[in-house]
């Protein structure tokens, strides 16, 4: 067994052991271990002060991933989506964080926010812009909550939703306007469309559509990524295009990313069903089931079967990363941070992470955490991030 695998595997059973969870077997397995191992002995020590452990993973966290994640869901009651295994809920409790081959709890006790020159590197928030085909804009965020009419078209705006009224808007006499939401680096927002679809936008994203649907089918331009809950009408497909796919569907759930910025497309499907066309490909349309993602990469469409929870936690509030490049971890990162971020090598732009951290958490506590691997250190002047070899 690797030493990773053998660090990670002995200091779970340490957890169980002290929650009483272990089999006569597996506790007289700890019992033997705790009688020979030294280097056992030592991690029981750190972990059987369980109060102070955990008081110590609050204070720099601020959160319980867990059971916010678990909030989160609550909120959702007729949610279908597949909740993260066990394992990645044993990882998150006691934030875990894993890179090259080293695993964070082990030191946690030692972990100190690094001092850092940084300024105003604060979590993202909501936020949007509102443009409109005939020249009017409105900050969503920076206006009062309240109605918002425009040829003759009513929307209800609040702090973080724009919804559309949509008994209000049928005229079919007119040509809808198209309107675009654009959401920022260091923003997010929610919208409902006028079919009653609510859509889920990620920072530095936007999404074009009529402010009512008309005709055979619902059409709305995606750049960026953004969370979909179709409102179901077999009758008028909901078209999702992006500058590389189209995506059409009857009623269902999905994550599309598609950032104009990277090369990949990806779109994860939770419920119902999708099917995928590439613009520059004679390759034929992909139709997903639930769980399946299919991966735009090099102009070939490629279907996997994966756990949703790691592509759509953003929308709940949580970041994970599962076998991530620091160079794609820091580009997710500085979207929602709204920092620029430099690399002294191109190695470490490969470095792998796994792990997991709520959005609204500190980017400190972040760059300490990863700075605990001892491969790399950061070094941070106002809103730009140097990332350096340790």
């Amino acid at each position: 067994m690797k030493r990773i695998d053998k660090e990670l595997h002995l200091s779970k059973k340490l957890m169980a052991y002290l929650n009483d969870e272990l089999s006569d077997d597996e506790r007289q397995e700890v019992d033997k271990l705790l009688s020979e191992d030294k280097k056992f002995i030592e991690w029981f020590e750190q972990f059987k002060e369980k109060a102070y452990l955990e008081k110590r993973v609050r204070d720099h966290s601020e959160v319980d991933v867990k059971a916010k994640w678990a909030l989160h869901l609550s909120k959702r009651k007729k949610s279908r989506r597949i909740v993260l295994d066990r394992t990645w809920w044993a990882a998150a409790s006691i934030i875990v964080v894993l890179g090259i081959g080293w695993w964070m709890f082990q030191q946690i006790h030692n972990i100190e926010p690094q001092e850092q020159t940084a300024v105003n590197i604060t979590p993202g928030s909501s936020k949007a812009e509102l443009i409109i085909e005939n020249g009017k804009h409105y900050m969503l965020t920076d206006i009062q909550p309240g109605m918002i009419s425009d040829d003759g078209v009513r929307m209800q705006n609040s702090e973080q939703m724009l919804s559309y009224v949509s008994d209000e808007i049928s005229q079919p006499d007119l040509k809808p306007l198209m309107h675009t939401i654009m959401v920022p680096r260091g923003g997010e927002h929610q919208v409902i469309l006028s079919d009653g679809s609510k859509v889920w936008l990620n920072a530095q994203s936007s999404l074009r559509y009529p402010a009512w649907f008309t005709g055979s089918d619902r059409p709305v331009e995606l750049s960026g990524e953004a969370y979909f809950e179709v409102a179901h009408n077999k009758e008028m497909p909901f078209i999702v295009s992006t500058s590389k796919v189209s995506l059409q569907v009857l009623g269902t759930e999905f994550n599309m990313k598609a950032y104009e910025d990277e090369m990949d497309v990806v779109t994860t499907l939770v419920n119902g069903k999708v099917r995928l066309k590439s613009h520059a490909s004679r390759q034929e349309a992909v139709i997903l089931s639930p769980g399946e993602q299919a991966l735009l990469q090099n102009g070939v469409m490629g279907v996997n079967t994966v756990n949703v929870n790691y592509y759509t936690a953003w929308k709940d509030g949580i970041f994970v990363f599962k076998d991530e490049p620091l160079q794609d971890m820091f580009r997710r990162l500085s979207r929602w941070y709204d920092f620029d971020v430099f690399f002294t090598s191109e190695s470490l732009k490969k470095l792998p992470f796994t792990g997991m951290v709520e959005r609204k958490g500190d980017i400190q506590w972040v760059l300490s955490l990863l700075e605990q691997t001892q491969h790399v250190k950061f070094e941070i002047n106002e809103r730009t991030i140097l990332v350096k070899e340790k």
